[in-house]
């Protein structure tokens, strides 16, 4: 009996790791952008679900955006915990 607890609680433990494993580290939501006179301003919605607190996360987002989209004026990241309302953090680049 005791070999079945132990085999089931084994088994919980790799499949709750094998699910945070799998889950990305964020997903962009939206992103809206405004023409302008001055150029092209663009805002980034985007759940973060591992690393919240990670110093090179939105650099790291604000390359890829860049690689797939081009560079606007200016780029505003609202970045947001899974489930909440409002931004945790929010980073302005402007190039």
């Amino acid at each position: 009996m005791r070999k079945k607890t132990y085999l089931a609680v084994f088994l919980s433990i790799c499949i709750l790791g094998y699910g945070y494993h799998v889950i990305p580290e964020y997903k962009i939501k939206s992103s809206i952008s405004f023409d302008s006179p001055s150029g092209r301003d663009t805002v980034l919605n985007v759940i973060v679900y591992k690393n919240h607190y990670s110093e090179g996360l939105p650099a790291e987002i604000e390359k890829f955006y860049l690689d797939m989209n081009g560079c606007p004026t200016a780029l505003q990241m609202n970045l947001y915990l899974d489930g909440w309302k409002k931004p945790y953090r929010v980073e302005r680049f402007e190039y």
